[in-house]
């Protein structure tokens, strides 16, 4: 039999001749296929695995999607078990294969055996558990926090635009300097040949996959298989660590694609990769909780082509982060029109290319947040405040009117017309990415957060302020302005699982020349000016307490402004740009810290 030098140098190192004949002569050799469990914790054992091909994952929990927790990954060369052949016993950690992996296994009366006659075989054992030992001690001091490691990926095409997206993720994973190996397995032949869909592509069929996968995923490269077809699909589901089911939205999990999404282990985490049209009067509803989904946009089809469908590019980017379990979340404060401030942040970002997977908002900027989550781009959001918010020339003349115009808004139920024109009745589930919304119910005294149902409805809860407008009567709840207890929503964001929250923060900045007279005196203010003071210093000490969920704050200088003067749209979007400008930096730095390639490994992408 011929090894791989890296075996060799392994257990065996030392032995030569015929004292490694005979060894291996001992040794059986045994495959598993991708997901394939080899020992599983707390089953009595009695046999050393010697791994010659492939990948296996090395873990303990209390059940694979309980707790995991992963402790090695190893490959050829590696050997496990070795204590429960040494001495019997139970199995102290779960091994499963992460791809098709080739071993030659030692039952222990055999190990026991040729340890008295060959000492060298104890002492590389012993030489090889230090190492690991050392490895393992090292990772868990480290502050690197990364998610697990991913050895291969399946694309499973189940929706014709899957084909653009698979070549999209292609490129996507290469911008990180990810080395990658394609690989195309189909039933049938595909709309566009291998080689258009990458240069590197290798074209097999299902019974070598196994095999092609297992040569490929080595040392800083990992396999893609991109599959069409029920026998396609279902070799590249089970040789694969990770899969990617590219589905139709419409018809959800009710298709092919569901059933492998239902049918792959929780602990291998599969990702529905939801398409659905850009058109907001046609989305589906894309909200079951037992798969992990990504919402994935269409928004152009040449020709009426669909496998050469153009894809959002941030859906491209929050799929590559999934496949992390890296979740980046966007908090808008509230603040009245102060919270126009945050288009010109967004203006700024979204030039960058800055992409968030998570979005919240509170009061005026639950507007912003759902017209960004429903598909607006900051600009078109910037005016929507010039078309539909900016008072009449009469009542823009002073601060007295502009407050009369605004409860005149609200008890007219005027805002809803508004809001309706550029949301419909969009719901929760039909958005582009996972959006929350806060309001405050005057009953209970508890913060509700919003994450279903009618998108509009749950706005008007928001930015119901309690000067202006009366209580929001439903599900027996009172609702009224969700910045009266919770200002800055970062810790709905970070309560949801995002890794890093960025605010931006429009109402924690507070004018010092309030109730003062043309000559900078003080003056006796207004009942419903001091009201609103009181509420601006409250929203204040509020931003201060939830910020602290923040990874980093965007804070626009707004303190000219007040909560009325929604007749200062552009003054305040170059607030926000300007602030934006200062700060986009310190934000893809940020972001930039949290990109790793699928090994696990620091990118600078």
């Amino acid at each position: 039999m011929r090894m791989d030098e890296s075996v060799t140098r392994s257990l065996l190192m030392g032995l030569a001749g015929e004292g490694l004949e005979e060894v291996l002569s001992s040794f059986a050799p045994r495959s598993f296929e991708a997901g394939d469990t080899i020992v599983a914790v707390g089953e009595v054992g009695d046999e050393l695995f010697l791994i010659t091909a492939g990948k296996v994952r090395v873990w303990s929990g209390e059940g694979p999607a309980v707790s995991e927790r992963t402790l090695s990954i190893l490959g050829p060369g590696d050997h496990f078990g070795e204590a429960a052949a040494l001495g019997g016993g139970r199995r102290t950690a779960t091994v499963t294969a992460v791809s098709y992996v080739e071993t030659l296994v030692l039952s222990g009366p055999q190990y026991r055996r040729l340890l008295k006659q060959y000492p060298q075989l104890l002492e590389n054992v012993s030489r090889s558990l230090t190492r690991r030992l050392t490895q393992m001690n090292a990772a868990s001091r480290s502050p690197d926090k990364s998610k697990r490691k991913v050895h291969s990926l399946a694309i499973i095409v189940d929706h014709p635009a899957g084909w653009s997206l698979a070549q999209s993720m292609l490129g996507t994973l290469r911008k990180n300097d990810q080395v990658i190996q394609p690989i195309l397995v189909t039933d049938t032949p595909p709309p566009v040949s291998a080689r258009e869909m990458d240069p590197d592509m290798l074209e097999v069929n299902e019974s070598d996959l196994a095999i092609t996968i297992a040569g490929r995923s080595r040392g800083d490269c990992f396999a893609v298989a991109i599959a069409h077809g029920p026998v396609a699909s279902a070799a590249a589901t089970k040789q694969c660590d990770r899969v990617i089911v590219a589905m139709d939205a419409q018809k959800g999990l009710a298709s092919f694609g569901g059933e492998i999404i239902r049918g792959i282990p929780a602990h291998r985490r599969p990702i529905a990769a939801m398409l659905y049209p850009a058109d907001i009067n046609s989305r589906p509803k894309m909200d079951d909780d037992s798969v992990h989904m990504v919402r994935c946009k269409i928004t152009d089809v040449p020709g009426g082509q669909m496998h050469q469908a153009h894809i959002a590019a941030e859906s491209i980017v929050r799929l590559r982060r999934s496949l992390n379990g890296v979740r980046v979340g966007l908090a808008l404060g509230g603040g009245g029109a102060r919270g126009i401030a945050h288009v010109g942040v967004l203006e700024v970002l979204q030039r960058e290319n800055i992409v968030f997977d998570s979005i919240a908002g509170t009061s005026a900027g639950s507007i912003v947040a759902a017209a960004i989550s429903s598909g607006y781009a900051a600009d078109e959001v910037g005016q929507f405040f010039r078309d539909e918010m900016i008072p009449p020339k009469f009542f823009a003349k002073s601060g007295a009117l502009r407050r009369a115009w605004l409860v005149h808004s609200f008890r007219g139920s005027r805002f809803e017309t508004k809001l309706r024109r550029y949301m419909k009745t969009l719901d929760f589930a039909q958005v582009d990415l996972p959006l929350s919304i806060t309001t405050l119910d005057l009953i209970s005294g508890n913060q509700m957060i919003r994450r279903s149902g009618d998108v509009v409805n749950a706005v008007l809860q928001s930015i119901n302020h309690p000067v202006f407008g009366r209580p929001i009567l439903a599900e027996g709840q009172m609702l009224v302005d969700g910045g009266v207890l919770m200002n800055v929503p970062a810790s709905v964001l970070r309560a949801e699982g995002c890794d890093y929250v960025i605010s931006v923060d429009v109402g924690s900045t507070l004018s010092t020349d309030y109730a003062r007279d043309k000559n900078g005196n003080p003056r006796r203010p207004s009942y419903i000016s001091t009201l609103l003071r009181t509420m601006d210093i409250s929203r204040r000490h509020s931003s201060a307490l939830h910020s602290e969920e923040s990874d980093l704050i965007i804070t626009p200088e707004t303190q000219a402004f007040k909560i009325e003067d929604f007749h200062a749209v552009d003054p305040l979007i170059d607030a926000g740009r300007e602030v934006g400008e200062r700060m986009k930096a310190d934000v893809k730095r940020l972001i930039d810290n949290l990109r790793t390639d699928l090994l696990g490994q620091n990118t600078n992408a």
